[in-house]
């Protein structure tokens, strides 16, 4: 009677500098699959999910009581999909990503004399995608320019710095110009930009994405937004 979909644990990035999170976003369903009550209603009763560590640890338990009273019936009926709304973001990356997610579903059937409460209880193993650890943890973007907002001087080349922390270094860092790719990854944490560009306005923004060595996805961000 009931489906789960772990769904992937993958490192979301800091856009602000900061050590990301890894996050979790679990599905599951119930569905009608209890031969035995083909056809009859059920009611939900009570709804419990966990995120487990590789050790049995808890990362997360939580009581969905938004499904309490909801109704499932028919030989191929189901309740709806749970998937999103209730995402976690675990901080404490140092620790080694969930691998299971399980769910509990208490439930009664219409018709049932005397009333029992039924349980199904459903797990699945939560795929990763993260990057080896340890994770970034802080990046700093500093730059050769003045005023308050910064302002590129007129036909000046300004030079942006990038420095990481945490992590594995060598740090390999890509530069993006209004979201566009200008640099892709690098060691050098320099980036030295003219001023062109096609501009759509009076500011641009400069960022910075920055992952560990022998990553592959981005742990950091930093922004700058210039003046022109």
């Amino acid at each position: 009677m009931l489906d789960v979909d772990p769904r992937a644990a993958y490192l979301k990035y800091d856009a602000n500098g900061g050590p990301g999170v890894v996050h979790y976003e679990p599905c599951f369903q119930v569905r009608v699959r209890d031969g035995r009550v083909l056809g009859a209603t059920k009611t939900v009763q009570r709804v419990e999910d966990w995120l487990l560590g590789p050790d049995g640890t808890t990362y997360r338990h939580q009581e969905l009581d938004e499904w309490v009273g909801a109704k499932v019936g028919g030989s191929a009926g189901f309740l709806a999909r749970s998937c999103g709304f209730r995402p976690f973001d675990d901080r404490d990356i140092d620790r080694p990503s969930a691998s299971t997610y399980r769910v509990r579903v208490d439930y009664t059937v219409e018709g049932d004399f005397p009333a029992v409460r039924r349980v199904e209880i459903g797990e699945g193993a939560i795929l990763s995608t993260l990057p080896p650890r340890p994770f970034m943890t802080g990046l700093t973007l500093t730059s050769d320019l003045t005023g308050d907002p910064p302002t590129r001087p007129v036909n000046r080349t300004v030079t942006f710095v990038a420095s990481g922390q945490g992590g594995t270094p060598p740090y390999q860092y890509q530069w993006r110009r209004d979201r566009s790719v200008v640099r892709d990854w690098s060691p050098d944490p320099r980036f030295a930009w003219d001023g062109s560009a096609p501009f759509a306005g009076r500011t641009i923004e400069i960022e910075m994405f920055a992952r560990s060595a022998g990553s592959s996805v981005t742990e950091t961000r930093k922004a700058i937004t210039v003046l022109k």
